[in-house]
């Protein structure tokens, strides 16, 4: 389907080129491009780049008649007719998006919930005892994570 489409276009380039007659060398000049892409072009080969098309028809004088290569396209119009808007379409705010609480994991705290008592006032503790003390306080929240949200 594109290759029968490029071979027409390529004729029809080729005739342009001819009826103005330019060779194409000529235009390979004035488009900036080689003769050999020129060459695959007229031939309707999927070579060189659009830039080089349109230098092409820049070449010919014909860069105006870009706005006819669609022209008769019958999809593409209904198509476009079904999607173009009357007006724009008004902006709309985002939508807020709802507060949703998050649960968060428990902190670790190393307050005593049992008052401290008297023998314990002063006392030394080593470095040993206080791990245990936090391995256990960390066990302890494993086993009731939430511990003032009892159900």
């Amino acid at each position: 389907m594109i290759w029968v489409s490029l071979e027409r276009l390529g004729k029809r380039i080729k005739l342009a080129r001819l009826v103005r007659n330019l060779t194409q060398k000529q235009i390979a000049e004035r488009a900036m491009i080689s003769v050999e892409t020129v060459r695959g072009i007229e031939r309707g080969e999927p070579i060189g780049s659009f830039c080089g098309f349109l230098g092409i028809l820049q070449a010919l004088g014909a860069s105006n008649q870009m706005d006819f290569v669609l022209l008769d396209d019958p999809t593409g119009t209904v198509l476009m007719q079904s999607r173009v808007r009357k007006k724009a379409a008004p902006i709309k705010p985002p939508e807020p998006t709802p507060y949703v609480p998050i649960r968060q994991k428990p902190k670790l705290t190393l307050v005593r919930k049992e008052p401290v008592k008297k023998g314990e006032i002063g006392e030394a503790i080593t470095l040993e005892d206080m791990v245990k003390v936090i391995r256990e306080s960390i066990e302890k929240s494993k086993k009731d994570p939430d511990p003032g949200n009892k159900k």
